[in-house]
């Protein structure tokens, strides 16, 4: 009766934390097409039925409509074989990743997997010990030099960091050691100087690159998506609450003609420097999907990936991380989406859950 009990409180808790987690997507995807609206006029009754029939077929519920809502406000009407956002983290994720995606929230094993040729990592504090990259043990005397022995900043994550958060930009007059163990685990890696086209855009934040690439059925590697994300002035580092993202086209690399503030609303030109999206070619773009592809080989297990790359001012394509979890589908899916057709991520609608340890 014990274990009964305890079988039911789980079962409660975990239907507790998946209709939070719906009415969550929910509320932030209403937010986007109220202003998706505000420029495009309304979805009409046509377009939403479409949705809520798709999602009651297909994925076996209505609370994946609201996100096809914004998708068909973006796109101009419904497309089939569109992954909504709160989909793909409840019923993809756990099955096409599992627990191994989320080794990429431990910020300093990069090197260890991938090898520090294209990661700009120079050091890591884990545990209460500082190491080098090459995870030899050094002392906090060492750190500051190693550090910036070849740099003026210094970036530091910890691990778990996501959505600009977590992240800490040190110069060489201002480093605290303590400070740092008092952060807790993480990575330093070298602040990129971009590209000087890129810094156009926006010169006081790094920009990133946002390659989605997945594992296809006879083992290789996808680009699927292709996403730009530019700072704003004043900000040290790209802060997800006020960044502008547009899409880039994976056969070529141009931008598309707008880009979009966080709330959706749409720009031709960037904010703060008003240089415009249209007939931008992202610099070597064909590399930095070449990049992603060969290092999305080291690790087929996790069979979606989000890259987050920069071209630095000498054109050499620096990973500065990589998504194992929930990297967010619902910008690229509005824009160039469908962008997972083929993958048949739509069959774990049945098993209402992960289809992992199922007979």
């Amino acid at each position: 009766m014990y274990s009964a009990s305890i079988r039911e409180l789980n079962r409660v808790r975990s239907f507790l934390v998946s209709k939070r987690f719906h009415r969550n997507h929910r509320v932030k995807a209403f937010k986007a097409l109220k202003n998706i609206e505000s420029e495009n006029g309304e979805l009409g009754k046509k377009p939403k039925a479409l949705c809520d029939e798709y999602s009651r077929d297909i994925f076996g519920s209505m609370v994946y409509s609201p996100w096809l809502y914004v998708y068909s406000a973006v796109s101009g009407g419904f497309k089939e074989g569109w992954i909504p956002d709160n989909y793909y983290g409840k019923m993809v994720v756990p099955n096409i990743k599992g627990a191994y995606g989320s080794i990429s929230e431990l910020k300093p094993l990069n090197v260890t997997f991938f090898g520090e040729t294209y990661f700009p990592d120079i050091a890591s504090h884990i545990n209460g010990l500082f190491f080098d990259v090459h995870s030899r043990v050094i002392t906090k005397d060492q750190v500051s030099s190693i550090l910036f022995a070849t740099n003026e900043k210094v970036v530091f994550k910890i691990d778990h960091s996501s959505k600009g958060k977590g992240i800490f930009v040190f110069g060489r007059h201002n480093f605290d050691v303590d400070i740092v163990c008092k952060l807790g685990n993480g990575v330093f890696q070298s602040y990129i100087d971009q590209d000087e086209t890129l810094a156009e855009f926006s010169s006081s934040s790094v920009s990133t690159l946002r390659l989605t690439t997945t594992t296809e059925a006879d083992g290789s590697a996808r680009v699927r998506t292709a996403r730009l994300r530019l700072g704003r002035d004043g900000d040290a580092h790209m802060r997800s609450d006020r960044n502008v993202r547009i899409s880039v086209n994976l056969s070529n690399g141009r931008l598309g003609r707008s880009g979009y503030n966080v709330d959706w609303t749409a720009m031709p030109i960037h904010p703060d420097s008003k240089k415009p999206f249209s007939d931008f070619f992202y610099p070597k773009f064909n590399e930095a999907c070449e990049v992603a592809l060969k290092l999305h080989a080291k690790v087929p297990y996790v069979q979606c990936i989000g890259w987050d790359i920069c071209v630095d001012r000498i054109g050499e394509v620096k990973v500065m991380e990589w998504n194992g979890t929930h990297n967010g589908i619902s910008f690229d899916e509005a824009l160039q989406g469908p962008c997972f057709k083929g993958l048949d991520w739509e069959r774990f609608a049945k098993y209402g859950g992960s289809m992992r340890n199922k007979s």
